[in-house]
């Protein structure tokens, strides 16, 4: 319902400004006559014209301490110091929400207690593993040292070896002499049976007597030989073998004790780094939670930072907000001066030079001019200013205050003129004088009844007046816009008003090529209709609007949007030479009003 109200309002409020300017303009002396006829154009005007270039910025401290948000995540506001109030130094001028941050740490200190358990239950395995690796070494060689032992028991002189084998002779021995005794014996009985003294079995017994010392000397006799052939090589392969193994055994055990210490280490050096790790990310957190709350490091005034995104300035400071990594919150200004920080539009970097004069006037100090001197001009282009309009380029400059004052604060907002340069003794009309038709620019000039269509030079130009170089005199009458009965023939006329493609003068930074004047006319939209009429866009200095169309049916009841047909927020001079504000009201069957120049 207010949306329905507030566009019935607009007609209205139109009405009352066309009025309303016209009354202004008739007081100034734009009426000709007071038959009611009006001026259709202003004169050349010679004199001296200052080309500068206007921007609109806003006042930041030359030297200033930025206090921002350094929690690493967004977060939101719980309590802001007011803007403008001075704080002494170290008192707290913004909270920042870390309760999740504080939530954090509890489970980190779980995560830390952990760690170091986990670090002593490993530095202690490596140590009981260092102490079993000591007792199998020595348990290894110990086994080797016996083998050794054993080996050279066997193969010294009087070993085992010597011993066995004596034992062997020693056997061999006693069965040679058990084998003679009982010889001995069964000769004697022999003789005794034969001469009856003694019975057969006498004989007999010592017959089996000597049989069985027979045996045992052969048992002896091969005891040794194997011996010798068979069980002492392999007795001594066996020793030697054993001694080899031993020694195998200890280097098997050393590399395995090796093995286990550097498995327990890399656990060890694991359990360290996940200590340290959790520990940095405890320590870490509590860092963050203390710049949760910031304090001004210096005495001050406090001065809420403008956010700056993608799509424009964001939310206001205040409690509340969400504030993201690395955004300033606070400046608190140093003694120093002020800058003006801008935006230069892509068209007027040919034109701006560190080093030129401004004048800057602030809105809040209304009346007053300061002197400025632009420091800066960015190399690139501002990367936040393509997502808001993605065909326009600016590029943030920076104009030192020369004379500033107490009064001025940070944030202010303020309009900069840019001193180009100043040019002496030169013809000018207004921009909304001079068309682009093709490759021509064109001013029409009025004598009497006639209307002369000149092509002309035109040279440097600021937001509202244009150089002529050649092709118009002082005095002469030009035409605010094309004549009503114009008709341009076809690929003669191009979009009316100024662009790039005209020689000395400069597209406006603002608006559409079309922005430097020019009338709503165009071609009918269908055969038989009437062309159509100056539209009723509003120009303001640095042009504006869209090019004029065609009528949209036959009779042309509406023309198209135009830029000469719309109101010229232009000085344009009157005859006396005094900047009024002229209503050109040419009119065409269908056509709306040509305009107002306030």
């Amino acid at each position: 319902m207010a949306k329905k109200k507030r566009s019935s309002l607009i007609p209205v409020i139109l009405i009352v400004l066309l009025v309303g300017a016209g009354f202004g303009a008739k007081r100034m002396g734009m009426f000709a006559n007071e038959e009611g006829n009006t001026l259709e154009g202003v004169n050349v005007q010679r004199g001296d014209l200052r080309i500068s270039e206007p921007v609109t910025g806003n006042l930041e401290a030359r030297n200033s301490i930025k206090l921002r948000s350094e929690l690493e995540r967004e977060t939101t506001i719980l309590f802001l110091v007011e803007e403008g109030e001075m704080v002494e130094s170290g008192a707290l001028v913004c909270e920042l929400d870390v309760a999740e941050m504080i939530d954090r740490q509890v489970d980190q200190e779980g995560e830390v207690n952990d760690a170091q358990a986990a670090l002593t239950k490993a530095v202690e395995a490596y140590a009981i593993q260092e102490i079993q690796n000591l007792t199998d070494e020595a348990e290894a060689a110990l086994r080797q040292r016996f083998a050794e032992m054993d080996l050279e028991k066997y193969q010294v002189e009087d070993g085992e070896w010597t011993n066995e084998l004596a034992l062997a002779e020693e056997s061999i021995a006693l069965a040679r002499e058990e084998l003679a005794k009982a010889e001995k014996e069964y000769t004697f009985t022999e003789t005794l049976v034969s001469k009856d003294f003694a019975p057969v079995k006498d004989l007999e017994d010592a017959s089996l007597t000597k049989q069985s010392a027979t045996i045992k000397l052969a048992r002896a006799e091969r005891d040794k030989r194997l011996k010798q052939q068979y069980e002492h090589v392999r007795r001594l392969e066996e020793l030697q073998e054993a001694v080899e193994t031993a020694k195998r055994e200890v280097v098997k055990t050393e590399k395995q004790a090796k093995a286990r210490l550097a498995d327990l280490e890399a656990g060890r050096t694991s359990a360290q780094s996940r200590l340290t790790r959790e520990q940095e990310k405890l320590v870490k957190l509590i860092d963050q939670i203390s710049k949760g709350k910031i304090y001004a490091p210096e005495a001050g005034m406090v001065v809420y930072a403008r956010q700056k995104s993608r799509w424009g300035n964001g939310d206001p400071m205040d409690e509340g907000v969400s504030v993201r990594e690395r955004q300033d919150i606070i400046t608190i200004p140093r003694p120093g001066g002020m800058v003006a920080e801008a935006s230069l539009h892509e068209t007027s970097l040919r034109k701006v030079r560190p080093g030129q004069r401004c004048n800057v006037r602030v809105d809040a100090l209304p009346g007053q001019v300061f002197e400025g001197e632009v420091t800066h001009v960015a190399v690139l282009p501002d990367s936040n200013g393509w997502m808001s309009d993605p065909n326009q380029r600016t590029y943030k400059s920076e104009i030192t205050m020369v004379n500033g004052t107490l009064e001025m604060r940070p944030g202010m907002s303020c309009s900069i003129e840019i001193l180009i340069e100043d040019l002496g003794d030169v013809l000018y009309v207004p921009k909304q004088c001079v068309f682009l038709e093709g490759r021509e620019t064109v001013a029409y000039v009025k004598a009497n009844k006639d209307i002369d269509r000149r092509v002309v030079e035109v040279g440097s130009d600021n937001r509202n007046y244009v150089v002529i170089q050649k092709g118009l005199d002082e005095g002469e009458l030009v035409l605010l816009s094309r004549p009503a009965s114009f008709q341009p023939q076809p690929g003669q006329a191009g979009p009316p008003g100024l662009d790039d493609g005209m020689s000395g003068v400069e597209a406006d930074p603002s608006a559409s090529p079309s922005n430097a004047g020019g009338d709503g006319g165009g071609f009918p939209a269908v055969e038989g209709a009437a062309p159509g009429g100056p539209g009723k866009g509003r120009v303001r200095p640095e042009g504006g609007g869209r090019p004029g169309g065609g009528g949209r049916r036959e009779g042309g009841r509406r023309g198209g949007s135009g830029n000469g047909g719309g109101s010229v927020k232009a000085d344009a001079p009157t005859e006396a030479g005094a900047p009024v504000r002229a209503e050109p009201t040419t009119m065409t069957d269908g056509a709306a009003p040509a305009g107002e120049q306030e």
